[in-house]
């Protein structure tokens, strides 16, 4: 998946009913690469009216917050490994959400995305990172950080059309 991708899929939504929330730990290498890429959106003018939240490590304690947005769509964004390279950004399924290795998190995504579900109609996505390391007390590896600059490449080309 590249930018491009990424705002095809997420036009049939308003920005405004959008919630990106970014999950990771800045202090595990590339763990953190979630709460980098949702600065990384913050700065896209296509995503100008979207709504931000940077859970850390523990999005079972912005469950109340998330569902005070009343996003229509929420996608988290999260290191993960699963069968791909190191540097991937790709949509997760729902359905094996479990299954991947997803961060450093307490509790099951799938059992936070079912209480969200519970308490409203809500449609929730994943956006998974491929991790190069995961070492405790290092920052986020240069290999990844070149990788998130290229998804964000055509973000910042002019778009045809536009004056």
């Amino acid at each position: 998946m590249n930018f491009d991708d990424l705002t095809k899929i997420l036009k049939e939504y308003s920005p405004n009913d959008i919630l990106f929330v970014g999950l990771g730990n800045d202090y595990r290498g590339d763990d953190g690469v979630g709460l980098f890429f949702l600065k990384r959106l913050q700065q896209c003018p296509q995503f100008s009216d979207s709504h931000f939240l940077a859970a850390g490590t523990n999005p079972e304690n912005y469950l109340q917050k998330i569902l005070d947005y009343e996003p229509h769509l929420l996608i988290f964004i999260d290191c993960a490994e699963w069968h791909s390279e190191p540097g991937t950004i790709d949509w997760l399924n729902s359905k094996t959400i479990d299954a991947v290795n997803i961060s450093t998190h307490a509790f099951s995504m799938k059992l936070i995305e079912n209480f969200l579900k519970f308490h409203q109609e809500i449609e929730i996505r994943y956006i998974g990172i491929h991790p190069f390391e995961k070492y405790l007390g290092k920052g986020m590896t240069l290999h990844l950080a070149q990788k998130i600059d290229e998804f964000f490449h055509a973000a910042s080309k002019p778009q045809l059309g536009s004056t």
